[in-house]
């Protein structure tokens, strides 16, 4: 099926809603032209949100960077020189060196609370990266799915037509009454109705991953008809929240912020003594 803005390959079984294999759907569909993979690395490189975690990790970064100076060893290096006005007299000069190392704890919980910063900032940058990745593959599949309910609609008013032709040829024989024929024509008006109601959702559908790829010609395809359909595992719910507990970047962050809070309150309680 081709149209304006998208051309589709079809196949029987549609389309499936792997929305938690992330990188199963985009390495699968690498092969296809204009796949999920293709669509979400014009996403990358579009998307304001990302590109703004990526400039707030380098400031975080460079935060770190002067926290850090604080701690290292101070150098002075000096030159005495002494130039009497008789050329008899000789020119003495004197160098001198000193490093020191000073004892500041509060620079030290002050670094301390920076390094947790800049972790903090390299998981933010990760979820906005996470987030974006859901939300592609989100509308990827949203225009998948309301383009086959395009399809079934236009199949399903095709259907009531050709049944309102027969009633209509049977209404002539004088074999059914007109109310029959009336309630077939209601039919096909509401069946009407619904494939309007679809080609808008549709619309809507292609208006979001143009508006997410910045892209007004964007050319996709369906999933192939050996895509891989993997069972989701694990398969309690009490994996599920330990792998939350373990890898959720939401929560890891909370932790570092709380970790960054208790170094940046030693600071200021050391820095008075």
């Amino acid at each position: 099926m081709t149209s304006t803005l998208l051309q589709y390959k079809r196949h029987p079984y549609g389309y499936g809603p792997m929305l938690w294999a992330i990188w199963i759907l985009l390495g699968s569909c690498s092969l296809q032209a204009n796949s999920l993979l293709d669509i979400y690395q014009r996403v990358q490189q579009q998307a304001p949100t990302l590109l703004a975690a990526q400039h707030n990790l380098k400031a975080d970064q460079q935060m770190l960077s002067q926290a850090k100076a604080a701690l290292m060893p101070q150098v002075t290096f000096s030159l005495v020189g002494n130039w009497p006005l008789e050329t008899s007299a000789g020119a003495n000069r004197r160098y001198g060196v000193t490093v020191s190392q000073p004892l500041q704890l509060d620079a030290l919980y002050s670094y301390k609370a920076m390094q947790q910063l800049d972790q903090r900032a390299l998981l933010t940058f990760k979820k906005v990266g996470q987030d974006l990745m859901f939300k592609t593959i989100d509308t990827y599949f949203k225009v998948l799915r309301q383009q086959n309910e395009l399809d079934s609609a236009a199949a399903e008013l095709r259907v009531v037509q050709q049944r309102q032709n027969q009633l209509q040829r049977q209404f002539e024989l004088g074999m059914i009454t007109l109310a029959t024929l009336q309630d077939t024509i209601a039919v096909r008006k509401q069946t009407e109705v619904a494939l309007l109601q679809a080609q808008e959702n549709h619309q809507q559908a292609i208006d979001a991953l143009q508006l997410l790829t910045n892209s007004e010609q964007l050319v996709i395809a369906f999933l192939s008809d050996n895509y891989p359909v993997v069972p989701i595992g694990p398969a309690t719910l009490g994996e599920w929240e330990r792998l939350a507990q373990t890898n959720n970047l939401e929560l890891l962050a909370m932790d570092l912020t709380v970790n960054q809070d208790y170094h940046t309150y030693k600071a200021m309680d050391v820095g008075k003594y």
